[in-house]
């Protein structure tokens, strides 16, 4: 997984990620920018213009990073759980018509499950 530093901004400022995977960062903007994880797990120092930085995620979870230099430039990463990963939905019928919200369940090769709720109405 490739994230472009340039404009001020992480491009793409959000990535999915399985766990085990390198992100690596290149800083194409004319200034010196950081890679810092609000939790701390990941430190790039300061990448120079033209310089890169990688790092492997090896647990699942989300990773929410900035730039130090610039506090405004930030991003996250989310890692999920290597392995086969299958989803199922569900459309309820209710009070004669169709309920187009879905609730979507992962349930991954560990047999974790993590559901969310989505709704279509307008």
């Amino acid at each position: 997984m490739a994230v472009t530093i340039d404009n001020s901004t992480f491009n793409p400022s959000s990535a999915t990620v399985s766990a085990g995977s390198t992100v690596m960062w290149t800083n194409e903007q004319g200034v010196s920018h950081t890679v810092t994880a609000e939790e701390g797990t990941v430190d790039s120092s300061t990448i120079e213009s033209g310089g890169t930085f990688s790092h492997v995620f090896d647990a699942p979870g989300t990773s929410a990073y900035h730039c130090t230099i610039h506090p405004s430039m930030t991003a996250r990463t989310v890692e999920r759980q290597a392995g086969r990963e299958r989803q199922m939905r569900w459309t309820a019928r209710r009070a004669g018509h169709w309920d187009t919200s879905a609730t979507i369940i992962t349930a991954s090769a560990d047999h974790t499950q993590s559901t969310a709720r989505r709704s279509d109405r307008s």
